[in-house]
């Protein structure tokens, strides 16, 4: 069983004029209960209200849905709702069914969305390397000891073949594509 919920607070003031101004103040709060039954079926209950100062919505429903794939989702309910507002001279209240389609993007096209991020660690040392090359490697010890002194990979093999040569501007294109292909680790 999953509860989600939700809160939301607006307070604005809006100025018409040098002497006219309105202040109000919104409330939203949701609640949302759904649990599974099995793999296709789902049941879900929720409620929610609206508030201003002189305005008040609620609603409420109930809904079945059924997986058709893991991402695609089809709902059926009922919704239940009521909204009392001053200025329209009472309440008033409507309930109807209803149908939905649900649809998760994220791997829509060929894996949209789910792209592994870099770590931290790794942009940092490809940041070390390359502002190395361009300052011409092996002009300070603690920059060779810092490459040297590392796990050996592909790509600081390369930079210590690169040590002390004045190549670095011609090669920078190839280190920057060894960088971003070489493998994770």
């Amino acid at each position: 069983m999953g509860i989600y919920g939700k809160y939301a607070l607006r307070n604005s003031t809006t100025y018409l004029a040098n002497d006219f101004s309105s202040k109000s103040t919104t409330n939203l709060g949701q609640l949302r209960a759904t649990m599974r039954l099995g793999y296709s079926w789902d049941l879900v209950g929720e409620a929610r209200v609206i508030t201003q100062s002189d305005y008040t919505e609620t609603g409420f429903v109930v809904e079945a849905g059924y997986y058709l794939t893991p991402n695609l989702r089809l709902a059926a309910g009922y919704a239940f709702g009521e909204i009392d507002d001053r200025d329209f001279d009472g309440s008033r209240s409507a309930s109807g069914p209803y149908l939905g389609l649900t649809v998760k993007l994220n791997e829509l096209f060929n894996g949209f969305g789910l792209q592994k991020r870099v770590p931290r660690q790794e942009i940092e040392q490809r940041q070390f390397l390359i502002n190395q090359l361009k300052k011409g490697i092996g002009k300070g010890q603690q920059a060779t000891e810092k490459i040297t002194n590392s796990e050996k990979n592909p790509i600081e093999t390369l930079a210590e073949n690169l040590k002390g040569d004045n190549r670095a501007k011609k090669i920078e294109k190839t280190l920057l594509e060894k960088l971003m292909t070489a493998p994770r680790r």
